[in-house]
């Protein structure tokens, strides 16, 4: 499981003095003892589960990079190399080329042509999200469908 590889990637940290990625995998280490308590008898934690928990995390890091202020440049260095760590426990990402043929898929499968194509994001979405989840980013998806669908 991932938790075993973080914890042990944190003791290796710790030994090396390395305050910064010690924390980092120390985040990821809680995040996902609190997913394995919030999962208690409700099921069990799987690579998918553990994956939304790390995806989790890089997205509030991206989001706190995109409001925090440009002149903090120690706090914005502090948490790209947080969102690096991270990363490094994600799957590999989809470019937006592979995104945009499993949208096409998405939309051949399910038949959709013309007029009826702006109409049917949600559908769209709905079929495509598990596909590319926890290997694209969400608003990169939202957008591509969008311009997919209306260029169609």
């Amino acid at each position: 499981m991932l938790k075993e590889t973080v914890q042990k990637q944190m003791i290796d940290a710790m030994k090396a003095g390395d305050k910064d990625r010690k924390q980092a995998l120390s985040n990821i280490v809680a995040a996902l003892k609190n997913k394995e308590i919030e999962l208690r008898g409700k099921g069990e934690m799987n690579e998918q589960a553990e994956i939304d928990v790390i995806a989790k995390l890089v997205k509030q890091v991206k989001e706190s990079i995109e409001t925090c202020p440009k002149n903090r440049v120690a706090m914005l260095n502090s948490l790209n190399n947080e969102l690096k760590i991270y990363e490094e426990f994600m799957p590999a990402q989809m470019t937006e080329e592979e995104i945009k043929n499993t949208i096409k898929e998405v939309v051949n499968r399910l038949g959709i042509t013309g007029t009826a194509a702006a109409k049917a994001k949600g559908m769209v979405m709905m079929e495509l999200m598990p596909i590319v989840k926890g290997k694209a980013d969400g608003k990169l998806v939202n957008k591509l469908v969008t311009e997919l669908l209306h260029n169609n």
